[in-house]
């Protein structure tokens, strides 16, 4: 069910019948009215986000509605991009604040192709609390000014 929940989508696009109890996971797309650092810029396409890149340490703030950490299992990113060499996500510790504590980071490779970049959150020890937003990093490490792609960010539930 997980697997038809996150390609519903394509499934029916493709002709197949998709079950009655099947919701499609909602994609979360960065837009320009989410607060993001000074190190790059987002742009609305008709097929996802633009991310301009010109700094070291590029993020976006994703709002969310209250959710326990525990109801989410995993996050994924589909992006591509022509700069840095990992992504990474950090939620807020109790007090509001981000660090490294509270953070997963993983490996991207720059190029013209689509990759999903996936985070095993419900790993990490200090994976709780209620969330109302999260931290992307996207295309950082190894910077030089240049251009990325978000199709979509997806939530696996629990």
């Amino acid at each position: 069910m997980l697997i038809e929940r996150h390609l519903a989508r394509q499934l029916v696009d493709y002709g197949y019948e998709i079950a009655p109890d099947v919701r499609p996971a909602e994609a979360i797309v960065p837009s320009p009215e989410m607060r993001c650092s000074q190190d790059g810029s987002v742009t609305s396409t008709g097929a996802g986000a633009l991310v301009q890149v010109w700094g070291e340490d590029f993020w976006v703030e994703l709002p969310l509605e209250p959710t326990p950490a525990d109801a989410i299992a995993e996050l994924w990113i589909c992006l591509r991009g022509t700069t840095g060499n990992h992504c990474s996500v950090y939620w807020p510790r109790a007090d509001g604040a981000y660090d490294e504590t509270h953070s997963i980071h993983v490996p991207f490779r720059p190029g013209s192709h689509w990759q999903i970049v996936r985070f095993r959150v419900d790993r990490h020890p200090l994976w709780q609390g209620v969330l109302s937003h999260l931290r992307l990093d996207l295309f950082n490490g190894t910077t030089t000014p240049g251009t990325g792609e978000v199709r979509w960010v997806r939530i696996v539930e629990s």
